[in-house]
């Protein structure tokens, strides 16, 4: 295997170990209407805290994900961590509820919508 080859498993083997251990995670940047001033909702934005590397950016672990086919769990495990936040927000907070958006969200199936829903 080539230097270059080996690189990209080697990225790849982090990327799923960053997936599988929760490395991963959403952070939250408000949506604002600029004529009202009006707080619209939040976007979720994945972000990576590699132990190494620091903050890895998302245009270069998000391309990944998508070529290696860890676009899925990524996603799934972003959706999961947003719904509890958002729970955990609303059971605290139940007269105000606020919408959460992924800039970047993988063609979901009927499956895998179900599986999300559990």
């Amino acid at each position: 295997m080539d230097a270059p080859a080996r690189e990209r498993a080697a990225r790849e083997a982090e990327l799923r170990a960053a997936i599988a251990s929760g490395a991963i995670e959403p952070h939250f940047q408000p949506l604002v209407d600029l004529a009202s001033g009006r707080l619209l909702g939040f976007e979720a934005l994945a972000r990576w805290d590699h132990p190494l590397r620091g903050w890895v950016a998302p245009a270069e672990f998000v391309p990944l994900a998508e070529e290696t086919g860890l676009i899925w769990p990524l996603t799934e495990i972003l959706l999961h961590e947003e719904a509890r936040l958002e729970y955990a927000r609303l059971t605290q907070d139940g007269d105000r509820a606020y919408g959460m958006a992924m800039t970047r969200v993988a063609a979901l199936d009927g499956a895998s919508l179900r599986r999300l829903a559990m």
